[in-house]
């Protein structure tokens, strides 16, 4: 027997050894659990709540041990197709790290034993799967780099098919077994809901109309939250459906769990797709590797994964398209046929993701151009098209539009649209996109600011793949910011749904500044917005719920430790809903960072020229563990010394008044709305000495507003109109008092109070 055949004999022999290991796992857990008569259902406590009502002894006997043994067997793959390990791949201790994964069993099978002693279980759980999911995801990205995808172990060959099969693997990996959390910590929720339904009943041969009334039966297998005996499908679906005719297999296989499943794989080949378009256009192997993992595990992008939305399929095929249009250079046509074809499917299936394909045609007309009269002709031609679209779409009126425009263009802020002039709203909706704390691209995935920084050096050095790129993102972010500039956040949804799908396209950016900044000490621009985009990913994976956006505008993570820590914070943090004193610095810290990254990436190597890359060392980990403990502690010390001036009707507790959410109109106060006898109440900071409140907010008919502090009666006031309304309350002691706001009016529906806010003075 030759070393090869023994060393594969091994390889599989520790696999059957693993599978037989987890599945004793398997069987002792399901023992147990049945002996202690758990339930079936996660047990109240902090994030179970959220968590599927039934289906976790089933999670615990069958989808962890699979987990462990699992990532087994794609590491025994790997290590089969690397024929050829480089020099520095030990074999021998990435086989004995596998092994050390094992150590995970004997945790989870204690875990029935000590249920009812946790005092939070459902963490204990959270904490050892992620833990698991962390250790076999990084042996794997380890595994695929060193044998597949690094300089040395290609030996100056391009990305074959091995090469891709490995990152197929190891992202298939990675997205299968978070969908497997998913399904079992969190419920579907906002459009995910009416998606999964109309594969529903699309599947049983039904037509899904907004006028179906939705039985229980059709939804509890996804959705558990908030029971309505009157619920209906909210949208009128129309079109191909194409999204959801091809995710009926999946749902009738195993329901959601198998439309997550499918996503997971649409994910994992988005991901070898990207990195095998960033290689076609010429980047180097370590910053294209880099820039697709830092994309991939970027927020926006890895939380779509897990929701039953067309943000990951619209992706690949964009991705697949700008491959199709890097061969126009030299396969014209199949090129353009290509492109075209990617174009009409991004279309089908989301109709509101037409303007990316607008771009990816665009982009066609200009490199086909470009081939035959070089940039000094496509760069005015593609301008003039674009322009010409835009002047045509501005001179028509919107009735005219063909119904395929009329359902992507579509303005939903037409009334606000009209009170403001249009840099003003692009400026409301930039910043919101950028950089909200709860819906914000940069503030959930700083990562993203590498790819502004590296923008400009790309345009100047690959003009051809960077247009390919930019005009179906830039025309998709023109359309938000033109249609939906009052709400950009997408709804109940992930960071960035609305722009999501295009931001793939930013790893390419991402490469230059990744190569430009890999030089010691340097490295710590890459390492700070890196680790905090995937620590951000990390805890939001572990609690699911906290990923949603929230209805009051404050990041989900953030109120979790505000909660922890009794301190508030919010205020310091960027906000285009919420008040934010600090909004203007924050969007001139950000665009200086981008102009600095700009800048030593123009200067430095570009993506497309190798160098070596030296090995990082224990002074940097520390230095970057210093600066953001030095960063977070100055924010809880500004924080303890900086209390908000203001309270939010939003952030108040009302055992009644509704929030005003119509969006539609936000030049109307956005806050609580009050009915005859209803009241909301919150805390508030006072420094101490004589004092007042300034009510912000508006009534149709006139009422008696009522203000307590610390439930002593303070004052009450006559109040109509849209006035602002100041109450003094005299002598109030320094510090926290809890502030009630009562109304009293007549019973008919019209004598309202809607409260925006309550500021001391």
């Amino acid at each position: 027997m030759s070393r090869e055949d023994y060393q594969a004999g091994m390889l599989w022999a520790l696999a059957v050894l693993g599978g037989l290991a987890a599945a004793v796992a398997g069987g002792l857990i399901y023992l147990l659990w049945s002996h202690l008569h758990l339930p079936d259902a996660s047990p109240p406590g902090f994030m179970a709540s959220f968590a599927r009502p039934y289906g976790l002894a089933k999670f615990m006997y069958l989808g962890l041990p699979l987990a462990v043994w699992v990532p087994t067997l794609v590491l025994s793959v790997l290590l089969t197709l690397d024929t050829a390990p480089p020099e520095g791949m030990d074999r021998r201790r990435i086989l004995l790290l596998d092994a050390l994964s094992y150590f995970f069993l004997p945790p989870v099978v204690l875990l029935p034993v000590l249920w009812d002693q946790l005092g939070n279980v459902w963490l204990a759980l959270g904490l050892l799967f992620m833990g698991l999911l962390t250790f076999k995801g990084w042996l794997l990205i380890r595994v695929a780099w060193q044998g597949f995808l690094s300089p040395l172990a290609r030996r100056g060959s391009r990305l074959g098919w091995r090469g891709q099969a490995a990152v197929f693997l190891v992202a298939a990996v990675i997205f299968l077994l978070t969908a497997g959390w998913v399904q079992q910590a969190v419920s579907s929720v906002g459009a995910e809901v009416d998606n999964l339904l109309v594969i529903h009943y699309l599947g049983q041969g039904e037509e899904p109309l907004p006028a179906i009334l939705v039985e229980r039966s059709d939804y509890q297998g996804f959705y558990w939250e908030r029971w309505d005996p009157a619920l209906r499908l909210e949208r009128q679906h129309t079109g191909p459906r194409v999204l959801a005719r091809l995710l009926i297999p999946a749902y009738s296989l195993g329901g959601r769990a198998g439309v997550l499943a499918a996503l997971a794989v649409l994910a994992a080949l988005l991901a070898t797709q990207l990195l095998a378009w960033l290689e076609q256009v010429g980047v180097r192997p370590r910053p294209a590797a880099l820039a697709t993992l830092l994309t991939m595990l970027s927020a926006p992008v890895f939380f779509h994964a897990q929701q039953v939305l067309p943000v990951i399929p619209a992706a690949l095929v964009l991705v697949v398209g700008l491959r199709m249009l890097a061969l126009v250079e030299s396969r014209p046509w199949w090129g353009g046929v290509g492109a075209l074809a990617a174009a009409i499917l991004v279309t089908l299936l989301e109709v509101n993701l037409l303007p990316v394909s607008v771009g990816l045609v665009v982009a066609w007309f200009g490199l086909a151009l470009q081939r035959q009269g070089g940039w000094r002709w496509a760069w005015p031609a593609m301008a003039l098209v674009v322009v010409g679209l835009g002047v045509g779409l501005a001179l028509v009126p919107a009735a005219d539009w063909p119904a395929l425009l009329r359902l992507a263009l579509a303005d939903g802020c037409r009334e606000g649209s009209q009170a403001y002039p249009w840099w003003r709203t692009a400026w409301i909706a930039l910043r919101g996109l950028g950089l909200d704390q709860a819906f914000g691209v940069l503030f959930t995935a700083p990562v993203f600011l590498l790819a502004l920084g590296g923008l400009p050096a790309t345009l100047v050095r690959r003009p051809g793949p960077a247009v390919a790129a930019l005009l179906p993102a830039g025309l998709l972010l023109a359309a938000v910011v033109h249609t939906q500039w009052c709400q950009w956040f997408g709804g109940f949804a992930a960071p960035g749904r609305l722009v999501a799908a295009v931001l793939p396209v930013g790893a390419l950016f991402m490469a230059p500044c990744l190569a430009a900044l890999s030089r010691p000490w340097q490295r710590l621009a890459v390492l700070l917005p890196a680790g905090l985009s995937l620590a951000y990913v990390w805890v939001l994976t572990l609690m699911p719920p906290l990923r949603f956006s929230s209805a009051v505008g404050i990041n989900r993570l953030v109120d979790v430790v505000q909660g922890l820590l009794s301190l508030v914070f919010y205020h310091l943090l960027p906000s285009t809903q919420l008040y934010s004193p600090l909004l203007s610095w924050w969007v001139a810290g950000a665009a200086l960072v981008v102009v600095v990254l700009a800048v030593v990436t123009w200067r430095g190597h570009s993506a497309w020229t190798a160098k070596p890359y030296p090995r990082l060392s224990s002074n940097e980990i520390a230095a970057l563990v210093l600066v953001v403990a030095v960063g977070l502690g100055g924010l809880l010390a500004a924080a303890r010394f900086n209390p908000p001036r203001l309270l939010e009707a939003e952030l108040m507790v009302s055992a009644k008044a509704p929030i005003w959410a119509d969006y539609a109109y936000p030049h109307r106060p956005r806050g609580r709305a009050l009915q005859d006898g209803d009241s909301i109440a919150g805390w508030l900071h006072f420094p101490g000495g004589r004092a007042s409140l300034r009510l912000q907010g508006f009534s149709r008919l006139p009422g008696v507003v009522r203000v307590a502090l610390d439930g002593v009666d303070k004052a009450g006031i006559r109040y109509q109109g849209d006035r602002d309304l100041v109450v003094e309350l005299g002598q109030v002691k320094a510090g926290g008092h809890r502030v009630r706001i009562t109304w009293r009016s007549c019973s008919e529906p019209d004598c309202f109070l809607v409260v925006d806010k309550v500021v001391r003075q």
